[in-house]
């Protein structure tokens, strides 16, 4: 396996930490992935691994205000930034892997960001989309105490950054992921008034306009996801129509690639990719 990590710019001038794993010789397809909130491209090394493995490559940043990546920890001043994230990240792929069929991959918020994508950019760059415990309805409400400090502060205080309230020992029926995501100096767990709206308008507005999507997708949710809610994956799919397949994982949470039966949803990711793109 190779191993590169790159710096790049998006279109506001921001810098972004990158890495990229690839086969040795020439892979079949590209990865692209965007990690969830106060998520980072590292955490994704194992997942590579697995699929270098297979002959195809994986790439993805640290979006703006998380990992590596500089900015206050989670905060996004635009939406359009976040998009402007997303485009940066396919122009480095296409750059490194000339015409390689390139899947994009959303994680949690990535998947959110992923699907808004799909739905405003009709990109000849793009074969396919895999959405992951997508962020489109959470599973769980947050303390009404902070959505009124929220609401007010939207206007005065928008990069004023609140715990973001996640349980590691959700994210995997496996408890080391979450001690180690506990002892990560490059999680963060914050996310910041600006930045809960526009992903909570985002979801909404990718819900609403699902019915528009054109590129094959699958979307894989656990139905004890208890952070985003497997039915708001449902509700996409169903107003997709033919251009999702769904896969609702049994007994799973959160981060499908680090529960205990991960090596089941690298082969079924795999053997749709192939499905859909072919050898």
């Amino acid at each position: 396996m190779v191993t590169e990590e790159f710096y790049t710019t998006d279109a506001y001038g921001n810098n972004l930490y990158g890495n990229c794993w690839k086969p040795e010789g020439e892979a079949k397809v590209v990865i692209t992935i965007l990690h969830g909130q106060s998520d980072h491209i590292g955490r994704f090394e194992h997942f590579a691994e697995e699929m270098v493995q297979k002959d195809i490559a994986v790439m993805g940043i640290d979006m703006q205000g998380h990992g590596r990546s500089p900015g206050k920890r989670g905060h996004f001043r635009s939406f359009q930034q976040l998009m402007s994230n997303v485009e940066v990240l396919l122009r480095e792929a296409r750059l490194r892997f000339n015409d390689t069929p390139m899947i994009l991959y959303g994680q949690s918020l990535g998947g959110n960001l992923a699907a808004n994508f799909a739905l405003l950019h009709q990109s000849k760059e793009l074969s396919g989309l895999i959405l992951s415990s997508p962020f489109f309805e959470l599973a769980f409400n947050p303390p009404k105490l902070k959505i009124v400090a929220a609401n007010i502060l939207e206007k005065i205080m928008p990069s004023l950054s609140f715990d973001n309230e996640l349980d590691p020992m959700e994210l995997s029926h496996n408890p080391v992921i979450g001690f180690k995501y506990l002892e990560d100096p490059l999680v963060h767990r914050k996310i910041s008034v600006n930045a809960y709206f526009i992903s909570k308008k985002a979801a909404e507005k990718a819900l609403e306009s699902a019915h528009l999507l054109k590129y094959p997708t699958l979307i894989l949710h656990g139905d004890e996801d208890r952070l985003t809610s497997h039915k708001g994956s449902e509700k996409f799919a169903k107003s997709a129509g033919k251009y999702v397949d769904l896969k609702i994982w049994e007994g799973m949470r959160h981060e499908l690639h680090n529960e205990n039966e991960k090596e089941d949803v690298v082969e079924y990711i795999y053997t749709w990719i192939i499905k859909t793109i072919g050898e």
